[in-house]
């Protein structure tokens, strides 16, 4: 998949952002000046890559959670008879 350059318009997000936190005060400003340095880091990291801080496995480490029991094959394969 190609890559667009968007940093111009991170540019312009990040501007508007500090605008906007200029006239808040309190939590709300803050709320924006991250955001603001969220498309300003984007700016930045344009060029590298976005999978430095995941770890990609070949298989689930846990393929169920003690809340979803495994299915039974039965359920499996009554499934499988709708799908044909």
């Amino acid at each position: 998949m190609a890559k667009v350059n968007q940093k111009d318009r991170y540019r312009q997000r990040a501007s508007l952002c500090y605008e906007i936190a200029a006239t808040m005060f309190g939590d709300k400003a803050t709320s924006m000046k991250r955001l603001g340095d969220i498309y300003a880091g984007l700016i930045e990291d344009f060029d590298k890559s976005r999978t430095d801080g995941f770890v990609i496995t070949g298989k689930n480490v846990r393929p169920n959670s003690p809340a979803k029991p495994p299915a039974l094959p039965e359920r499996i394969e009554a499934v499988l008879q709708l799908r044909e």
